[in-house]
């Protein structure tokens, strides 16, 4: 699997695959069948296995554009072995492109537990965050929006504090004020420092939205002024 990543080896996926479906077959066995993946914070060496393989299986599917079935692997991983870091970051990764916002949750705020400067999931959770502040479920939402904004917030700045250089973390502050708060002033100075940053580091995207966003600010205050002539 590792090796299909690179062009040139792409074929060798369907090989990964065939491998990983005779790997699979030994869980179904009437020896094994029950027998394992019971207690997922107290995991023995055939759970960590069967959660591995799940795993592989989840990542093959995410390759195919297989989303919800690529899900339900990595939650059968974690039902295997909850402290699986990649399996909560796969897991998380798809919850938001969902608009799972309380998934996310869970899988970042384990991640963390294990990996406390684990910077992607510390940005994640910050995302996490901010949609639940805007997310219609009320499930254990006993917060304010501006409290779940500010609880963003202290996730991106904490990202910043393991990685200065943290890009992700800067454009969504931007991101956070611009559109979710309504604070331009403080939107524009962190889209200006995303735009800063090398081209390497930042996201073409990215840099477009943060281009755009500072130009409708200019404009905003212009028109203000204009106004006020």
């Amino acid at each position: 699997f590792q090796q299909s990543k690179r062009r040139r080896y792409r074929s060798k996926l369907t090989l990964a695959s065939l491998v990983l479906t005779e790997a699979l077959k030994v869980l179904k066995k009437d020896s094994v069948k029950g027998k394992y993946c019971k207690d997922p914070n107290k995991p023995t060496s055939f759970d960590l296995a069967a959660a591995q393989l799940r795993n592989i299986s989840g990542l093959i599917l995410l390759r195919r554009k297989r989303l919800v079935e690529a899900m339900y692997r990595f939650e059968a991983a974690l039902k295997c072995n909850n402290d699986f870091v990649e399996a909560h970051m796969n897991r998380a990764a798809i919850a938001l492109g969902f608009r799972g916002y309380w998934i996310a949750h869970t899988s970042f705020t384990q991640v963390l537990k294990l990996q406390p400067k684990n910077l992607d999931a510390t940005i994640g959770l910050g995302v996490a965050y901010r949609g639940i502040a805007t997310d219609p479920d009320p499930r254990g939402r006993k917060k304010q929006r501006d409290e779940w904004y500010k609880l963003a917030i202290a996730q991106y700045k904490k990202a910043l504090q393991i990685n200065p250089a943290a890009t992700d973390a800067i454009y969504n502050l931007g991101h956070l004020y611009m559109d979710y708060m309504n604070n331009v002033n403080e939107a524009e100075k962190w889209y200006k420092q995303y735009l800063g940053k090398p081209k390497s580091q930042t996201a073409r995207a990215a840099r477009k939205e943060a281009k755009d966003q500072l130009a409708e600010i200019a404009y905003q205050r212009a028109m203000i002024e204009k106004m006020k002539k």
